[in-house]
């Protein structure tokens, strides 16, 4: 495949799934020089900026992609609701929750200007809720998965799955076992969800945890 894009999205996925490190190194060097390339053609393109930046916190070069996100929302415009979200999502991993909080927050402000159409940026509000899991706010984290949901109806060819089976798994874990099964079932009707292995396997261990063979 001609594209560098391409090219470079795939040595990423392959250095996420080798165990060798040399060969880890250099795939995820060739990405970067890839996407830079990319970048240096077309400096207005938000993807570059999102993988080119997960290709630097996978290697916990936090710094260096605030700096890309910065530039990289200066040179969209600030438009790009994925490069927001991608840059909230870094910081909630690198330990930093309310600035994280801001930036998933842009993200969602950006796509909100989006036509009915093309409602809900799904990456942002799963990211946000899957924050404020991870600090113990799990009713924030249902009102923004289950917000989420309810906004990408509005087109089905944005709903998806994942959002359900967070919530599905939050639930169980907290005991919530038929509500638990409501978002499973709801889950399965989304775009995609009956070929969803992440939630069939969800839901079978969440059934085992319970006890409940049915």
């Amino acid at each position: 495949h001609t594209n560098p894009q391409y090219r470079s999205r795939l040595a990423r996925v392959q250095a996420a799934t080798t165990a060798d490190r040399d060969e880890r190194r250099a795939l995820l060097r060739t990405a970067e020089q890839g996407l830079r390339r990319a970048l240096a053609l077309d400096p207005s393109d938000g993807r570059p900026y999102v993988v080119l930046g997960k290709v630097l916190v996978s290697q916990r070069r936090y710094d260096e992609a605030r700096r890309l996100y910065a530039e990289g929302t200066a040179n969209t415009g600030s438009r790009c609701a994925h490069l927001w979200c991608a840059w909230g999502h870094m910081e909630g991993r690198a330990g930093n929750p309310q600035r994280a909080r801001k930036l998933l927050d842009a993200a969602l402000v950006v796509d909100g200007r989006a036509t009915e159409a093309d409602p809900g940026c799904r990456a942002a509000w799963h990211a946000w809720g899957m924050l404020e899991f991870s600090q113990g706010n799990y009713l924030r984290a249902r009102d923004l998965w289950t917000r989420g949901i309810q906004r990408c109806r509005a087109s089905p060819s944005r709903q998806t799955a994942y959002l359900h089976c967070s919530l599905a798994v939050m639930a169980a874990g907290l005991g919530r076992l038929d509500e638990a099964r409501a978002w499973f079932e709801e889950g399965t009707r989304a775009n995609g969800g009956a070929r969803s292995c992440a939630l069939w396997h969800a839901w079978a261990v969440a059934v085992a945890r319970a006890g409940d063979p049915g």
